[in-house]
C-alpha cells in the first residue's frame, strides 16, 4: 500500500463523525461511507484510535497500516452550518520520524494548512451550490403545487358540470373535451418530473433501433399539425434535405426530443404564429454515417436576454404560469438537453423578446441497410372484429372498465381477469384460438404481466405461440417497452390509453 504525501484527507466534526474525505482515504479504507465515526472505520473498535493526534499536544502521530508506517495531523477548522470541527491529514511518515511523537515543523505544517484552507473554500461553495438548489426545488414545487391543481381543477370542475349538464349533449361533449385537454397536461407534467428523475439517477438508455429518417419526420409532423391548427398556428415542415434516409437510432428519445421542443414552440407562441421544422442532411468525412440539422423555429414570444443562460437548467421558468398563463415544470428543456447528449448530438439555440426562438440540433446516425419493406399503413385497413375475442387482465377496477368499454366499442367481445394468474389459468382451460389477443398490464397482484406472458408462451399450445400479446400498462419508459418483449410480448400501450392507440394495434394484429 502506498500513500503519496499530503495525499490523504478527511474532515469530522466534535463528535467524530466523517464530513468529508478525499478519494486517497477510500483507497485506504475501501468501505468508508459519510456520517460514520472516523475511529470505526481507522481503527475498527468503539473507542477512539490510540495513535489519533487529537490526543496529543502536538496535533501529530505516527502509525501503522499494513507494512507503512503513516504520519498523522489535525488542525481545528470552523466550517459555516456544521459547526467545528477537525481537518486530518496523513501521508508516508518520513524518515528519522519513527518515535511515537515529534514536533511539528512549520514546513511540515504548510500543506496540511493549505489543504484545510481549500477544503474550507470548497465546503463554503459545496453550501451555496445547496443552498441554490434548495431555492430552486422550493420553488419549483411551490409552482408545481399551483400547476398540478389548475388541471386537476378543470378535470373536477368539467366533470361536475358535465353531470348536471347530462341532457345536453352540445354542453357534456364540451366538458369531455376540457376533461381530456387538462388531462394530457397533467400527464405531460408528472411526465417530465419522471424523466428527470431517471436522468439524474443516470437511467438514461440509448437503445438505436433501424429507423427511416423521411418516413419519421412526416409522421411527426402529422403527431403535431392538427394541435397547431387548433392553436390558430401554421406549421410549416421542410424535410426534403434528407438523402440517406435508412440509419440506426433512438426513435423514442428522438420523441421526446423534438415533441417538446414543437410543442413549446407551439405553446409560447400567439395566433397566426408559425413554427417550422427544417431537416438538412450534410456531408461529413465518415461514408458510413449521416449527418443531420435539424432546426424547430417560431416567431412567438422569445426569451429575455436574463433568462437565455438558464434555459437548460432545471426547474428553470421565465414565467411563472400566473404570469404567462402557460403550464409547464420548467424541466422539459433540461431534460431534451440530457438527451440529445446522451444520444451523442449537440443542441444550441437563439432567441430574442417578441421575435421567436430557434433552436439548432445536430445527430450523427449510422448508416442502415435500405429497406424494401413498404410501410405498413393501418388507417386504410377497414376494421372487421365481428367474431373475435379478447382477455383483458388488469387488478384496478375503474382502469379495467375503462378498457373494456373502449375495446367493446369495436365490437370486440371482451373477457375480463385480475391477475395474472387467472389469466393464465382462462387461457389453460380455453378451447385452441378462443382468445384472439391479450391486453396485459405489468404490476398486478399474485402473479405479475411478464411472469403471465412468459408462462403463456411456454404452454404446450401452437395456438398461444402467436397470440398477440399487448402491456397495456403505466410502466412507460423504453426499458419497460424491453422488458415487455423480453418476456414475450408483441406490443406495449402505455397508460392512459387512447381509441386511436388501440386500434391501431387491433388492426394491426386482427
Amino acid at each position: 500500500m502506498s500513500i503519496e504525501a499530503g495525499n490523504g484527507m478527511y474532515i469530522i466534526d466534535k463528535g467524530f463523525r466523517l464530513l468529508y474525505f478525499n478519494s486517497a482515504v477510500r483507497a485506504v479504507y475501501p468501505d468508508v461511507e459519510k456520517g460514520e465515526l472516523c475511529y470505526k472505520f481507522m481503527g475498527g473498535g468503539n473507542d477512539i484510535c490510540p495513535h489519533c493526534p487529537l490526543l496529543s499536544s502536538t496535533k501529530q502521530r505516527t502509525f501503522t497500516i499494513g507494512d507503512q508506517k503513516l504520519l498523522i495531523q489535525s488542525s481545528e477548522v470552523d466550517f459555516p452550518e456544521t459547526g467545528e470541527g477537525y481537518a486530518m491529514a496523513f501521508t508516508a511518515a518520513p524518515e528519522g520520524r519513527r518515535t511515537a511523537e515529534s514536533t511539528v515543523s512549520k514546513r511540515d505544517r504548510e500543506p496540511v494548512d493549505k489543504q484545510v484552507e481549500i477544503l474550507q473554500q470548497q465546503l463554503k461553495e459545496a453550501l451555496e451550490r445547496a443552498e441554490d438548489a434548495d431555492r430552486a426545488k422550493s420553488a419549483f414545487l411551490f409552482n408545481m403545487s399551483h400547476d398540478i391543481r389548475t388541471p386537476m381543477n378543470a378535470i373536477l370542475g368539467f366533470a361536475k358540470i358535465g353531470q348536471r349538464f347530462v341532457h345536453n349533449p352540445i354542453k357534456t361533449k364540451g366538458c369531455f373535451k376540457k376533461i381530456e385537454i387538462s388531462g394530457e397536461n397533467l400527464m405531460r407534467m408528472l411526465g417530465d418530473i419522471l424523466e428527470m428523475a431517471r436522468i439524474e439517477k443516470g437511467d438514461i438508455t440509448i437503445e438505436p433501433k433501424k429507423c427511416n429518417l423521411t418516413e419519421y419526420f412526416s409522421a411527426l409532423g402529422d403527431m403535431v399539425r392538427e394541435d397547431m391548427e387548433h392553436n390558430q398556428l401554421t406549421f410549416i415542415s421542410d424535410i426534403k434535405g434528407i438523402r440517406d434516409a435508412d440509419v440506426y437510432c433512438d426513435t423514442v428519445h428522438m420523441n421526446q426530443v423534438f415533441l417538446n421542443l414543437l410543442t413549446n414552440a407551439m405553446k409560447f407562441n400567439k395566433p397566426g404564429g408559425h413554427v417550422w421544422l427544417t431537416v438538412r442532411q450534410k456531408r461529413g468525412k465518415d461514408t458510413n454515417s449521416v449527418y443531420l440539422y435539424i432546426s424547430v423555429k417560431d416567431d412567438g414570444i422569445g426569451m429575455s436576454d436574463g433568462f437565455l443562460g438558464s434555459v437548460f437548467g432545471k426547474f428553470e421558468k421565465e414565467r411563472s404560469s400566473t404570469e404567462s398563463r402557460r403550464q409547464g415544470t420548467g424541466l422539459g428543456l433540461a431534460i431534451t438537453k440530457q438527451l440529445v447528449e446522451a444520444m451523442k448530438g449537440k443542441i444550441n439555440f437563439s432567441s430574442q423578446t417578441g421575435k421567436g426562438t430557434e433552436f439548432l440540433l445536430g445527430f450523427k446516425f449510422p448508416k442502415a441497410e435500405k429497406s424494401d419493406d413498404a410501410p405498413k399503413s393501418v388507417r386504410s385497413v377497414k376494421a372487421d372484429f365481428t367474431g373475435r375475442r379478447v382477455l383483458l387482465v388488469e387488478d384496478n377496477d375503474m382502469n379495467r372498465e375503462i378498457a373494456v368499454e373502449l375495446i367493446g366499442m369495436t365490437g370486440i367481445t371482451v373477457e375480463t381477469a385480475v391477475n395474472g394468474l387467472e389469466a393464465v389459468e382462462k387461457i389453460i382451460t380455453s378451447p385452441d384460438g378462443y382468445y384472439d389477443m391479450v391486453f396485459l398490464d405489468i404490476q398486478m397482484p399474485i402473479m405479475d404481466g411478464y411472469e403471465a406472458a412468459r408462462q403463456i408462451r411456454r404452454l404446450s399450445r401452437d395456438d398461444v405461440k402467436s397470440l398477440p400479446i399487448v402491456a397495456m400498462t403505466a410502466n412507460a419508459f423504453s426499458e419497460d417497452v424491453e422488458m415487455a418483449k423480453e418476456a414475450g410480448m408483441n406490443q406495449h400501450i402505455s397508460k392512459p390509453v387512447d381509441m386511436e392507440r388501440i386500434m391501431t394495434v387491433l388492426k394491426y394484429y386482427l
